[in-house]
């Protein structure tokens, strides 16, 4: 392999056969994860400190600098509020696009583990839709896929019409559909809608706001200037973001514990046997609770 000069380390990108990957619980902040739903907790708690720990660092890296002066007249360089300010805007977009992102691919685990977890519950009717044919390279990779992974691996959940595809294909139910006018879940729903766009914007264009990008803005009464760069640390949009997504989370889970309960319920009149233990250990896990699954008559 030849190897970059002047960085005898770094092996040339299209050198490489191979590249380096870490079991989640090598991961420095998901050690504890079981599922999709503690998976993004964690993001956005870490996310959180991470913030306030180089804010501290700053905050001491400047008190050293003017306690290092003591009497003398010449001052001693800190970090200069500038660079500060540069940075932590650049970290800040780096962070919303995790964020969001993390709430699409808490999206689609969630529904991959489901569809896995139902299985046998599931209407074959209900997945007549073609699959890709990028979901079949694993197979022909010698990976095999499982039946969520065939089926959502490849969809995108970046819009609320996605997400609800799969939940009708899932529960047979939609979430945060026509809410009521000035609801909390109207709010919520508008909130998701505006994270996607800052998403794409972040994503796609750098933080570029397209002419495009502004008008998807405005159709959701949103102003924003087209021809420059979101600023996520302004305003505190960042962390609107953080808790747009908190919401999310505690809003869908268990609302999607009901729907799953009320699928069941229905699966179990159809067949007394569909309620195993080895299916609600698969719903425990994701859920990481047995709330509202406890009613139902799970055979040993």
């Amino acid at each position: 392999m030849s190897r970059t000069q002047g960085a005898k380390n770094i092996v040339d990108l299209a050198d490489r056969t191979a590249l380096s990957t870490l079991p989640r619980e090598e991961v420095g902040h998901l050690p504890d994860a079981t599922g999709p739903k503690d998976e993004l907790k964690y993001v956005i708690t870490n996310q959180g400190n991470l913030r306030s720990w180089l804010k501290r660092k700053d905050t001491q890296l400047k008190a050293l600098a003017k306690a290092a002066e003591g009497g003398s007249k010449k001052k001693l360089r800190g970090p200069r509020d500038g660079t500060t300010t540069k940075y932590d805007w650049y970290l800040s977009h780096l962070l919303s696009l995790e964020l969001v992102g993390g709430l699409e691919f808490f999206f689609k685990t969630t529904m991959i583990a489901l569809a896995d977890a139902l299985g046998s519950t599931l209407d074959p009717a209900d997945f007549t839709k073609a699959v890709s044919a990028a979901s079949l390279v694993p197979v022909t990779g010698g990976v095999q896929p499982s039946f969520g992974e065939v089926f959502y691996e490849h969809q995108l959940f970046h819009n609320l019409g996605h997400v609800n595809e799969a939940l009708k294909q899932l529960v047979g139910a939609s979430w945060l559909v026509q809410p009521k006018p000035k609801s909390d879940d109207e709010r919520l729903k508008r909130g998701i809608e505006i994270a996607f766009q800052v998403r794409h914007t972040l994503a796609h264009n750098r933080g570029y706001v397209t002419k495009s990008d502004a008008a998807k803005f405005r159709m959701l009464n949103v102003s924003v200037t087209a021809t420059e760069y979101l600023d996520t640390r302004r305003d505190k949009l960042y962390e609107a973001l953080s808790e747009l997504v908190k919401k999310a989370l505690e809003a869908f889970v268990p609302w999607l514990r009901v729907a799953v309960t009320k699928h069941l319920t229905k699966a179990h009149k159809a067949d007394p046997s569909a309620l195993t233990a080895a299916r609600r250990s698969e719903l425990v896990r994701i859920f990481d609770t047995d709330a509202d699954f406890d009613a139902l008559p799970w055979t040993p």
